[in-house]
């Protein structure tokens, strides 16, 4: 399984979360985020005062996604996203080890279902 992290313009969220569901990805998290980008005119060195850019506000999407369904995610992401500029976002891909869901009502054998990858051998 995996987390498919996207930062993206605010405006194109609806955009994107669209062509989520048209790929049959509803599971999604959204958050309110800001940073610097790779701006090309930002010349690094000694900034001081007004000479330091100002954040730049995005969204945050995350994603679990099976592996089977990790490049339909990136691909719905870049076509809801994508306007061919500067700052359009950015896409992260990480693998999940294992998702553990909060209900009381989940058994131990629904929980296997989550894992990636078995747990790690016991040390003899």
């Amino acid at each position: 399984m995996f987390m498919v992290t996207a930062l993206i313009q605010p405006f194109r969220l609806s955009h994107v979360e669209r062509e989520l569901l048209l790929a049959g990805l509803q599971d999604h998290m959204v958050g309110e985020c800001a940073g610097y980008g790779a701006n090309p005119n930002f010349v690094t060195g000694s900034l001081t005062g007004s000479d330091v850019p100002d954040v730049v506000p995005k969204v945050k999407l995350e994603i679990p996604v099976p592996e089977d369904l990790c490049d339909q995610a990136i691909e719905a992401i870049i076509r809801g996203a994508r306007l061919g500029k500067t700052g359009d976002g950015k896409i992260f891909v990480s693998e999940l080890v294992e998702v553990i869901d909060l209900s009381p009502s989940l058994s131990d054998v629904a929980r296997q279902i989550y894992r990636s990858r078995p747990p790690a051998e016991a040390a003899e």
